[in-house]
């Protein structure tokens, strides 16, 4: 159903609640598929750990395949039910190509130019984790994260909130979507916070651009691959 032409403030109200309400219970769902690598905190040993990895990786799929299927009908659903920034699957054009190569190009230079400082804690903790179960977390950075992190962060929440097609619109979901990814990441006023808001501003601004999900989605992909590719 359409949402109203006019709707009341109560309406709006309300459904602003609603949204939150239910982004907030899917960024809690999110998390769920990282569990495998989160077993340290149930008492078990890292040598366990890297023992078994295989099969925590295998264990990883199953609860990732779950989530995107959740965060994937939710999606559709969102589109189908109102959509006026026509998001979905569009042609492949030169101009979109030329804004993903062009996002995937600043992702990479901010992620290894200067940027140093905000990323050593990060780099640090995914670095342990290769170490430590090497397949659970290549399986989670590079099968499970940009899928899981693009419905979520852009697919849903930039269709959820600032759907209107103006340009204050536009620029509101950007901005908006770009620092509820740098708070989700880093809830401190640092550097740390300044650089994941930078990358959710890319991810956020090609997504607005080309209204397609799955440039962002390989974006993500690249640069984790580069990312692991690097720490290895």
């Amino acid at each position: 159903m359409q949402q109203p032409e006019t709707p009341s403030l109560i309406y709006r109200f309300g459904e602003s609640v609603k949204r939150i309400f239910f982004f907030s219970v899917f960024f809690l769902v999110m998390g769920w598929y990282q569990a495998p690598a989160q077993l340290p905190e149930l008492g078990l040993t890292p040598a366990w750990m890297h023992e078994h990895d295989f099969w925590l990786a295998l264990a990883e799929v199953p609860i990732a395949a779950v989530i995107v299927t959740l965060f994937l009908h939710q999606y559709v659903h969102q589109l189908r039910e109102y959509n006026p920034k026509r998001f979905g699957r569009h042609r492949l054009s030169w101009q979109r190509v030329a804004v993903f190569l062009g996002g995937t190009i600043l992702l990479l230079a901010l992620v290894y130019s200067g940027s140093e400082p905000p990323l050593n804690g990060y780099r640090s903790t995914l670095h342990q984790q290769l170490q430590l179960i090497p397949w659970t977390t290549i399986v989670g950075q590079i099968l499970c994260a940009p899928l899981i992190e693009e419905l979520l962060y852009r697919g849903i929440f930039m269709n959820y909130f600032w759907n209107r097609e103006n340009a204050l619109y536009q620029i509101m979901t950007v901005l908006s979507a770009a620092l509820i990814f740098g708070l989700l990441h880093d809830f401190s006023w640092s550097l740390a916070l300044v650089f994941w808001t930078g990358i959710g501003f890319i991810h956020a601004g090609v997504y607005e651009y080309t209204r397609d999900l799955r440039y962002t989605v390989v974006m993500h992909l690249i640069v984790n691959i580069v990312v692991l590719w690097y720490l290895f």
